[in-house]
């Protein structure tokens, strides 16, 4: 779903460069996510107790990522404004100066 939404808010000269920077971002995520929860769970004493407060900071952070998605744009709004970028990038590319050989 991430690529979709990242990949629909790009234009289509943008697009693979948008692609790339989310497979970085992504990449940086897993590895400071996975080094946050160890961190939280050995400050916690370990065991049972550090990974369940662990859990819950990730709880936490679930919860904000839902709020934040609940105001992305509905798909009607979304499909309305790809369809004019579309139309307008179709104007720029069809040009008589754009023809390469």
């Amino acid at each position: 779903p991430i690529r979709y939404i990242v990949l629909g808010e790009t234009g289509h000269h943008d697009r693979a460069s948008a692609q790339g920077l989310l497979s970085v971002f992504s990449a940086v995520g897993r590895l400071a996510g996975a080094a946050l929860v160890g961190a939280v769970a050995a400050s916690k004493g370990g065991g049972v107790a550090g990974y369940q407060a662990a859990f819950v900071g990730m709880i936490a952070v679930a919860v904000c990522i839902m709020f934040t998605a609940a105001t992305l744009n509905r798909r009607e709004i979304e499909l309305a404004a790809h369809q004019d970028s579309d139309a307008a990038d179709s104007k720029e590319t069809t040009g008589a100066d754009s023809f390469v050989q």
